[in-house]
């Protein structure tokens, strides 16, 4: 009995003592940051609704409560190594929160398990359902397809007939210049026959006025001329001049006519003729 309350009444020296709660407290912040990875993991499982959300949080809390009884156990063993009365309360206080976190564990570990298989029962449920539509939703999927195949022919058609309505613009354009062009080569061609023609109606015009001079002009009056006798004309006094005077021949009827349409008749037609007895 003396033996066993000597060892209880065990107590460390200032320096061990010091040595002692430094080497404590580390590893039990090392248990405790642990269990608080573990607790933010476990916040995430109720909002988790999928198969592979609730796989991969149950391998993830489970490794890190793996690492959190190891680390526990370290410090338990320190503590009991220790073998104090303070050390034996400290064993005693850490006791109870490994416990509490355990329970934790098991109860989310079980929500996990629950989670998982109501997720698997639902999802042979819309599988069943799913089987009996699946029918069904390819048929609507062909039909879908089918318009869609429609509106693409008709889009296709609708590109041809622009084609060849662009294509008839530009021939027609191309129509257009062409017989423009033609045009303005035409009516160059025809100004240049109506200029010909001018000159050439002009030179006949001035051909038939010299004509109708010489013809109706020139030719009887010289004519005319060439049948009247040599009359002598001798000059004398005024007195004399009309003391005398006889008749002139008389001009033919074609003289007069072509003299009456010359504005200035030739002074070779009037003559003052005297006759010397």
């Amino acid at each position: 009995m003396s033996e066993t309350r000597e060892k209880r009444d065990r107590k460390f020296t200032p320096k061990g003592q010091t040595m002692f709660d430094d080497q404590s407290n580390e590893l039990r912040e090392k248990c405790e940051k642990i269990w608080s990875k573990i607790e933010d993991l476990m916040i995430i499982v109720p909002s988790s609704n999928t198969l592979e959300t609730l796989r991969q949080l149950n391998t993830d809390i489970d490794s890190r409560y793996k690492n959190f009884c190891r680390r526990s156990e370290e410090y338990k063993s320190f503590i009991t190594r220790a073998d104090t009365i303070e050390s034996q309360q400290l064993i005693s206080d850490y006791n109870e929160y490994f416990v509490t976190c355990v329970s934790t564990y098991r109860k989310v570990n079980s929500e996990i398990k629950k989670k998982k298989a109501d997720l698997v029962e639902q999802l042979s449920q819309v599988s069943s359902s799913n089987g009996s539509s699946k029918a069904s939703s390819k048929r609507a999927k062909a039909e879908a397809e089918k318009v869609r195949l429609e509106f693409v022919r008709k889009e296709g058609e609708l590109m041809k007939q622009k084609a060849a309505i662009e294509a008839d613009i530009n021939i027609v354009k191309q129509e257009s210049k062409v017989a423009a062009a033609e045009t303005e080569v035409r009516i160059l061609e025809q100004g240049d026959q109506e200029q010909d023609i001018i000159s050439e109606v002009c030179e006949k015009k001035d051909d038939i006025s010299n004509y109708v001079h010489n013809v109706h002009f020139q030719e009887p009056v010289a004519s005319w001329l060439n049948q009247q006798p040599n009359i002598p004309v001798v000059a004398s006094s005024a007195s004399q001049a009309f003391s005398a005077a006889v008749s002139v021949p008389q001009i033919p009827s074609i003289v007069n006519t072509v003299l009456t349409s010359v504005p200035q008749i030739p002074k070779c037609c009037k003559y003052s003729f005297h006759i010397t007895i």
